[in-house]
């Protein structure tokens, strides 16, 4: 039972523990945006995207390294869907065979597609599912991000879609608050061992300039 708690303590903790990842100590301090990057952090020019979004960027800074504050409200991306690398529907790259068992227990296979990534600007595309995933409690009394869509066309839907989704968005965020509270916790201990380990990679990078 102890060996299972520590490896989910540390699998949800494990991009405070890539200090490879992070640029410097402030931007590990403050953690990448998003619930992903709380858990692990995937490298970068990814080629194909079908995990759903990756934001990228800087976390913004107002809560310091605590998590736990964004699941009541989440100042990220401000009044927008923040900036992130997400499928581009427009490029196939090839495809994926899934096999599934129907009803009947007959089992089939089928394809679906393998889209490229595309970095998207903050507010430059409209994700559901950071609205499940990442977005404060606060905007299911006003779903702001959804009212901030440039184009109006199926927006009430997606803001009626968006409450039908409270009991899967309240059962993704006890999930959330066990990651966030873990966070929260274990990076005061690690502190110190990354004031040292961003002061000797800026000493060695200062060698190297030399």
């Amino acid at each position: 039972m102890r060996k299972i708690l520590l490896t989910f303590f540390l699998f949800v903790n494990c991009s405070s523990f890539q200090f490879s990842r992070h640029n410097d100590f402030w931007d590990w301090f403050k953690g990448k945006p998003g619930i992903r990057n709380t858990t692990f952090i995937s490298r970068e020019n990814q080629r194909a995207c079908n995990c759903g979004p990756d934001y990228t960027g800087e976390r913004h800074p107002y809560y310091l390294w605590f998590r736990l504050p964004e699941i009541l409200f989440n100042p990220q991306g401000s009044f927008y869907i923040p900036e992130h690398i997400g499928p581009d529907y427009s490029q196939v790259i090839g495809k994926r065979r899934v096999k599934r068992v129907d009803k009947h227990g007959v089992s089939y296979t089928y394809y679906k597609n393998i889209y490229a990534c595309k970095q998207y600007k903050e507010g430059e595309r409209k994700s559901f599912q950071f609205m499940i995933q990442d977005a404060g409690l606060v905007e299911y009394i006003f779903p702001y991000r959804i009212l901030t869509k440039t184009t109006k066309k199926g927006q009430f839907p997606k803001i009626a879609a968006f409450y039908l989704a409270l009991p899967v968005k309240l059962a993704f965020d006890s999930f959330r608050a066990v990651t966030y509270i873990l966070n929260d916790i274990i990076k005061i201990p690690l502190m110190p061992i990354a004031v040292l380990y961003y002061y000797d990679k800026e000493s060695n990078e200062s060698i190297e300039d030399e």
